[in-house]
């Protein structure tokens, strides 16, 4: 829908308003739980969704889709076979997986590190998780007024690499100050990470097979979120280190994997 040149701060945008909502949004439902009751909370979120489909009736597809076979299985497949013989997506497939999956212990052990070992509250768990996002929204703006052309799998490998140490250093700090820091440092370098994503897809698809490609890319790339969660979980019941060293340790191959299964170049035609 947009010409080439605005993809970059297209991008930004979308990061920067994800972001945004993952601040708000929790916030807002916590209010409305607290004066009316969890049910309102879930009719509440329903009604947020059901308007957000409506702002997409009259939409039109700026490009032609390839043809749809029979059944919705039928397409998810070709989907699924075009990603995994596309070099670009399947290696940013990987990629991401093992940085979700080492990433994933986030979610799980930054509460556990802040109520079990920093003698937090529940409140100082949102703060953190709403730096994350401040983070992410004030990154995501400043990247999508950068050209990201050409630069995209380095920009994805160098954000990577740099939340291995913040993984590290979570594992073994006792102060508010530098989990409030390592907070900043994962919030803008995951929305960097998402624009340099989205920047390759968009570049590297046929337009033909941008929603199919998208859905089974994006959906293999997060995949490896709900895993690195659900492994942790036993293993913070032990020690707090031992998984967030582990999830710095996946992450790291996923640095290396970024440079070595991303192709530096589009494929020729």
């Amino acid at each position: 829908m947009l010409p080439r040149a605005l993809w970059d701060r297209a991008n930004g945008l979308d990061t920067s308003m994800y972001s945004l909502t993952a601040v708000v949004g929790p916030a807002i439902a916590g209010i409305v739980v607290a004066r009316f009751g969890p049910e309102a909370g879930l009719l509440a979120t329903g009604g947020v969704a059901a308007i957000a489909s409506l702002s997409l009736v009259g939409v039109h597809e700026p490009v032609a889709r390839v043809d749809s076979g029979a059944s919705l299985i039928g397409d998810a497949r070709a989907a699924l076979l075009y990603v995994v013989r596309h070099a670009s997506l399947r290696g940013l497939a990987v990629t991401l997986f093992l940085a979700n999956l080492g990433f994933g212990v986030i979610p799980v052990g930054l509460p556990v590190l802040v109520l079990r070992h920093l003698h937090g509250s529940a409140a100082n768990v949102g703060q953190i998780f709403a730096v994350v996002g401040l983070a992410g929204l004030a990154a995501g703006l400043l990247i999508g007024r950068v050209n990201t052309e050409g630069r995209e799998r380095l920009l994805i490998a160098s954000c990577i690499t740099i939340q291995v140490p913040t993984l590290v250093l979570l594992a073994f700090t006792n102060s508010w100050t530098m989990v409030f820091a390592i907070a900043v440092i994962a919030g803008a370098t995951g929305s960097i990470i998402n624009v340099g994503i989205f920047a390759l897809r968009q570049r590297r698809t046929d337009p033909a097979w941008f929603g199919r490609a998208f859905a089974v890319s994006l959906s293999l790339n997060f995949a490896g979120l709900p895993i690195g969660s659900a492994l942790s979980g036993p293993l913070l019941e032990q020690s707090i280190a031992l998984p967030l060293l582990l999830g710095a340790a996946v992450t790291a191959v996923a640095a290396v994997a970024a440079l070595l299964l991303i192709p530096a170049r589009a494929a020729a035609g």
